[in-house]
This record gives structure tokens, sequence and C-alpha cells, in this order.
């Protein structure tokens, strides 16, 4: 049994009565807690904010059993673990004001100043979140493995394996939001906060991947006393990767738990927004369905667990008592892939406003929605000779040919 503990904050400190003695706690309530100023943008200046933000605490509890056993020419090794993971995790986006140099123009291009605008408390726009933002995560994941060493004769050796992951769907305490641009439904995971409806998708939201079976083999022969041959496959699942909780809490702060509101153009000809509450009317809560943040992909197959399929090949070789040469091949290909897609674009090309375009007109354009559906390919050829000298020195030398191709590098 083990424990690991981590505990992130991000926080600039300074003096924490500002925003009381300002008078914006009214648009701007304490954030996890604590009375910041709200991030304030200066056109031509540095931000100023007291940058908040935390992730944890995060607890990961691990329990694991292993056990061996030998008999005769098997060694069989089996196990598994059971792993919990918490953590909440949260920070001020879609909060700020920002004060430009229209409001002190006098009407003309070129003139006014951002600095000025700031002084006289005249931001250009705002904007803020109210409602839920946190991510208040749990899950458990689940293995199981059994592997079996089979010295058949002195000159061969077989290894079998097989291996099984299963990471239940991370549960936000505070509600899930997200939206299927392939059918145009919103889903959320707790009953509805402004309109009273039950939840209409699992805890969850995304679909459990139960299909994670890791099957694993290596096989090792001496064709005589100087030349050995080895070869192996197996799947290696990204159980614990950045799908199983990095993605799964993209999606905090979604409609119908949060809710954005934003102004802009204020004070372009009579003063009559100002820095403690630019807000002409009180934060209220759509009734119908908002952009997403971040959607969280569910749409059937798409979130399964990626994985890889690994190969390799090698041709080991004694050619004198203090040469010795090794060819080895290896191969992987990646299924499922974590990545982004940008949803919601245009239909086909054309001039004007993107929405008579859209699929989803209501909803915003260029949405990074997580999608686990790419592939990548890797090949490649490694010769090593090395060559014993006397009084222990050797020399060795390593050449490697690769090629990869893959769709993306890393998820951004």
């Amino acid at each position: 049994f083990g424990m690991q503990r981590l505990n992130y904050g991000d926080f600039t400190g300074g003096d924490l009565t500002i925003a009381r003695r300002a008078g914006t706690l009214e648009a701007f309530p304490a954030f996890a807690g604590v009375e910041a100023i709200v991030p304030i943008s200066i056109a031509g200046y540095p931000g100023l904010s007291q940058g908040l933000a935390y992730y944890g605490p995060q607890y990961v509890t691990s329990w694991i059993a292993d056990a061996s056993k030998t008999a005769g020419k098997h060694t069989v090794e089996f196990g598994g673990s059971i792993q919990r993971t918490t953590f909440k995790t949260n920070n001020q986006t879609g909060i700020q004001e920002q004060f430009t140099a229209n409001q002190t123009s006098n009407f003309t291009p070129g003139s006014g100043f951002g600095l000025a605008s700031f002084m006289l408390g005249l931001p250009e726009s705002a904007g803020r979140v109210i409602g839920e933002t946190e991510g208040d995560m749990f899950g458990n994941t689940y293995s199981l493995y059994a592997e079996d060493n089979w010295r058949i004769s002195s000159r061969l050796t077989l290894n079998l394996g097989v291996r099984y992951d299963y990471a239940s769907p991370m549960i936000n305490r505070k509600g899930s939001g997200t939206f299927f641009y392939e059918t145009g439904q919103y889903v959320w995971s707790m009953k509805n906060p402004i309109t009273g409806e039950e939840a209409n998708i699992s805890r969850g939201v995304i679909p459990p991947d139960r299909n994670n079976f890791q099957p694993r083999f290596g096989i090792a022969y001496q064709i005589n006393p100087s030349t050995v041959v080895r070869t192996s496959y197996g799947i290696f699942f990204d159980t614990f990767g950045i799908n199983y909780a990095q993605t799964q809490q993209g999606n905090r702060g979604n409609w119908p738990f949060a809710f954005p509101q934003t102004v802009s153009g204020l004070n372009s000809s009579t003063p009559n927004a100002f820095l403690p509450n630019p807000f002409p009317t009180a934060a209220a809560g759509s009734t119908t369905p908002l952009g997403c943040q971040q959607c969280l992909n569910a749409w059937q197959d798409t979130p399964r667990t990626p994985y890889v399929q690994q190969w390799t090949f090698s041709l080991q070789r004694q050619i004198t008592p203090s040469l010795k040469a090794e060819a080895i091949y290896f191969g992987s290909h990646g299924v499922k892939i974590s990545s982004q897609l940008i949803d919601n674009t245009a239909l086909v090309p054309g001039p004007g406003a993107i929405a008579a375009r859209q699929k989803n007109p209501n909803f915003p354009a260029y949405v990074l929605n997580g999608y686990n559906s790419y592939h990548s390919n890797y090949n490649g050829l490694s010769v090593l000779p090395q060559r014993r000298f006397a009084a222990g020195l050797s020399f060795s030398f390593n050449y490697t040919w690769s090629k990869s191709i893959n769709f993306v590098d890393e998820l951004s």
C-alpha cells in the first residue's frame, strides 16, 4: 500500500484587502474563498492580477499485490492493483476587466491612454463566470496480470503473459456538462441547477472502456553456441496517461453548473460602467445550453483508452571471443491516440458570418474537443557492435535508423 499527495497553488499574494476596499466583491465574488482582485488588463502595460489557481490536494492511493511460483521449467508470476485518484483544480479563466485607450480618446484615432482609462475606472470590456467552476474529481483503476516464463529447453525460452487494466470514468462531484456536436445534444451529469431537470447522462459522462486486454509474448532461441535470436510482441494501454485525469477534468465549469457573462464596448460615449461593477445586470444562468469552455468528448468509441502495439526482432552473434554484434528491429503502432479536434467550423467555405454555415450556429466555432482517434507508426533498426580489450577496457558503437509517422506529436 502506498499514498502520494500533491498540493500545488499559484498565487502571487499581496494585499488581500484590495478587492474589499475597491468594492469589486459584489461583481467578482471571492475566488476559492480568497478575496483576490479581478485580473486587470491595461493596453500597453503589464497586467495586474493576484493570479489565483490551484491543483490539489490530490491523493493517489494504491494497493498492489504480486506473487510468483517456480515449478520445474515454469516461473509463473501474477498480481494486480487497485488505485484511487482524487483531486481538485480551478483557475480564474474568464474573469477579467480590460482597459484601452478608447475611453480617453476624445473620439479620434490615435488619441487616448490606456492607463488614464484605468485611473478613471472606465473599462472597455469585462467578463466573469458565475457558478461552480471547480473540478472535484475522483476515480478508480483496476489492474490484473499473469505471466509464465517457460524454459522449454536449454536453447528455447518462451514468455507468455496478459494484462488487463480498467479505469472507471472520473466523476466531478460539482457536475459535468458537455455537447455532442455529432447529434446537437447537450448533456449534464447532475440535476440541472437552472432548469431543475434531472441528469441526462451518467455521472462519469464518457462511456467506460472495459476492452483493455493486453496480450504479450516473447521468444528467445539459441541457434548455436554463438548465435541467439529473440522476438516479442505486446499491447500496452495508456490507462494512467493524459487521457485519464487531464482530459476528463477539462470540461469543468460548463453550463449549467457555471455560466459566463461578458460585456464589451463599454463607456464608448458617456461613462456609465465603472471598475467596481461594470455589468449592467445581475448574472443569471441561461435556460438554454451555452457553448463549452472545453467539451469533453463522449461520442461512441472516440474516448477509448489509447494504446500501442509494439514488436521486436533481434539477432545477436559472438563473432570472435572479444567481438560481439547485435542487430535489433523494433516497431510500434499507436491506436486511439489522444488529441483535440476543431469542432463546429463552417461546413462549406464562403464569405460572411461563419454562423450561417455552421451545423450548430448557436454554439461557438473552433472549440477544441478531445478525440482519441489518431494513429502513429514507428519503425527502427539498431546495430550494436561491441569489442572487449584487455584490462577491462571495451568499446561499443550504436547506429539507429528510424522512421516515425503520426498525426500529432502531443496534446496541446
